[in-house]
């Protein structure tokens, strides 16, 4: 199986679903990081409730349409140039 990037691959920084993932990397830094006293105030529960929520939210991103920015047309898939259909294009 060969691995093929998406035609829209240099905007990937854009897409919602991205940056749920990397939210989802940071968090348990930015939670070793957290002075002690702060952790204290912090029950350990939310934790896995933010993991839990920002995953969802990935997921949810990456299965829905995103509108492209501004100025640009969205990019068209091989099969939606046939059809010209590009309500159908995955952006997230």
């Amino acid at each position: 199986m060969k691995l093929k990037l998406v035609k829209d691959w240099p905007d990937w920084w854009r897409w919602h679903s991205t940056k749920a993932l990397v939210l989802l990397g940071l968090l348990p830094t930015v939670w070793h990081e957290m002075p002690p006293e702060w952790k204290t105030m912090i029950p350990a529960s939310w934790l896995q409730a933010a993991s839990f929520i920002i995953m969802l939210l990935g997921i949810l991103s990456r299965i829905t349409l995103q509108k492209a920015p501004p100025g640009q047309q969205p990019i068209l898939e091989e099969s939606e140039v046939e059809n010209n259909d590009s309500e159908n294009k995955h952006q997230g």
